[in-house]
């Protein structure tokens, strides 16, 4: 018989597409029987139908884009039965600032991008099957340890496939303060290599082409193509950077995830040193974030109000854009996976932080 997997998102005409190509191909392929919310609607009692397809449900995906009441209710749900659920946004503003931190994959519905989301869409369900993802949610961070309502032997990947993380929290602490190093490090390059140069070079162009010497249209084509150039290289720099932040913000939160499992209930004294070097991390990688956040937001403002001025300066303006609104939803749920691991460091020490 096939696992089960149910998938929570709005029932609207436009996210249809999106369902058939970035979700039940997917789950499909890797060989989940795939059920939607809107599969039961015709049933009588639409909310029993929705419980019994959470519960008898190894999986669940939820899209939490345009922030729909009803996909929140059953997430709510699906947290109360500790389900394993992987959370998807289009935008990661569209979140509740308290969800942020739990390991949300935003989507650009921009064409493009669309076959680079089904691929990291094909990542996540497959470390699901072998174990290797772990799953935290408001219930393990504060709820009181409890049996869970309902046991499914399925429910575990790890059981299934007999592999066991012999992973300490002294292992977790590390891997938290590495990875939020490292997200410190691409922001920092980011602002010296991207957004300083960058922002100099918009300017330059900018003075040309209104300079006194106005210089004639195909001189200032010329200079459009050039800059466009310029941008195609920093986009894909910007990637890059963009995928190696992403892979370290995850590491983040699936270790937040593991120390807040309610395994570990204490810090032995001598690793406290190394969750107090933990803490001085987090708190010198907020206000280099805070200041990227603004600059880079204030970047993407600017050159979504210009208008259309040469094609291929245009289709590059455009990618640029959408790299620098990736990075900006990485920092905005950074934010709130800063504010978790603040959680977790108290909780472990035991004092305020």
């Amino acid at each position: 018989m096939k696992p089960r997997a149910f998938v929570l998102m709005p029932f609207a005409e436009e996210f249809d597409d999106i369902y058939a190509y970035l979700i039940h191909n997917p789950l499909s392929e890797a060989g989940y029987d795939v059920r939607r919310a809107d599969d039961i609607l015709h049933q009588q009692n639409i909310l029993k139908n929705i419980i019994e397809s959470l519960i008898n449900s190894e999986l669940i995906m939820a899209d939490l884009s345009t922030a729909n009441p009803n996909v929140y209710y059953e997430l709510g749900l699906a947290h109360a039965y500790k389900k394993n659920v992987i959370l998807l946004a289009q935008d990661i503003k569209e979140v509740p600032f308290d969800l942020r931190s739990y390991n949300i994959f935003t989507y650009s519905t921009y064409f493009a991008q669309m076959d680079k989301a089904r691929q990291v869409i094909q990542k996540l369900i497959e470390k699901v099957q072998t174990g290797g993802m772990k799953f935290g949610t408001p219930i393990t961070d504060f709820g009181v340890p409890t049996s869970p309502l309902y046991t499914d032997d399925a429910q575990s990947p790890v059981a299934i496939s007999g592999e066991q993380d012999e992973r300490g929290l002294l292992d977790y602490q590390v891997e938290i303060v590495d990875g939020m190093e490292t997200i410190r490090r691409v922001i920092t390059e980011l602002k010296e290599d991207l957004l300083d140069p960058l922002t100099l070079q918009l300017q330059s162009s900018t003075e040309r082409l209104r300079g006194p010497e106005k210089e004639s249209p195909k001189k200032q084509r010329k200079i459009m193509r050039s800059l466009a150039i310029e941008l195609d290289k920093h986009t894909s720099w910007l990637q890059k950077s963009n995928n190696e932040y992403r892979q370290a913000l995850e590491n983040v939160g699936q270790s937040l995830d593991a120390i807040l499992s309610g395994e570990f209930k204490s810090v032995a004294p001598e690793n406290k040193a190394k969750l107090d070097e933990f803490v001085q991390v987090l708190g010198d990688t907020e206000g280099v974030m805070r200041e990227m956040h603004t600059s880079s937001s204030d970047l993407v403002s600017n050159m979504d109000a210009l208008p259309r001025i040469e094609k291929e300066f245009d289709r590059s303006n455009r990618l640029m854009s959408i790299e620098l609104k990736t990075f900006i939803n990485n920092v905005e749920q950074t934010e709130s996976v800063m504010a978790r691991a603040r959680n977790a460091a108290t909780r472990l020490l035991g004092d305020n932080v």
